[in-house]
């Protein structure tokens, strides 16, 4: 039976956080499941930059699929998964907005130099001929920014932040009597 509490009385992010120190020395194994149906977008898996009070951050091409089915239903679910030995997951609902461009340029500004040319580079989630048109792209980028520190923001690539709604924390066992703890976000009074 899985546990509540409100996040106002207990803070997941010491859950997490405990976990993420654990995990250092084991991968992920990541796996999602779920039905298929055209109201159901493809899951994705995205790098998670940032995890605060505010919430998680991770960042795309925003003409991508998953940016634009996120920005046509933005209420999300991720989930981060490890396999044995540990086998435990983090599963987070909630609804997905747009970072601000401050934010966001201050990531693309931390990516590694090649990194910056490919995201003018890649045309996501479009058809392209093949592996030599993204590299024709990737020169043609590099050759219009020669400079690796004054390779701007594309304005179609920025960050999502995911305003949880919910956390669960799920610690399987041998028995498989699996401990669930959840916590949901308190109402705000109004």
């Amino acid at each position: 039976m899985p546990q509540t509490s409100a996040m106002t009385r207990s803070r997941p992010s010491r859950h997490g956080c405990s976990w993420r120190e654990r995990r250092a020395t084991r991968q992920p194994t990541p796996w999602r499941w779920r039905p298929r149906s055209p109201q159901v977008p493809p899951v994705r898996i995205v790098l998670l930059r940032t995890a605060d009070r505010e919430g998680l951050v991770f960042h795309t091409h925003r003409l991508s699929r998953k940016a634009v089915e996120m920005e046509a239903h933005p209420e999300v679910a991720l989930l981060l998964h490890w396999n044995r030995p540990i086998h435990r997951q983090v599963g987070v609902e909630g609804r997905a907005e747009r970072l601000e461009d401050e934010l966001s340029d201050a990531y693309f500004f931390e990516r590694p130099a090649g990194g910056r040319p490919s995201a003018w580079a890649s045309p996501q989630s479009q058809v392209v001929s093949g592996r030599d048109e993204l590299e024709r792209r990737w020169q043609e980028a590099r050759c219009r920014f020669p400079d690796d520190g004054a390779i701007p923001r594309p304005a179609e690539w920025g960050g999502y932040r995911v305003v949880p709604e919910c956390f669960e924390f799920w610690q399987g066992r041998e028995d498989r009597l699996y401990d669930r703890i959840r916590f949901r976000r308190a109402a705000t009074p109004g």
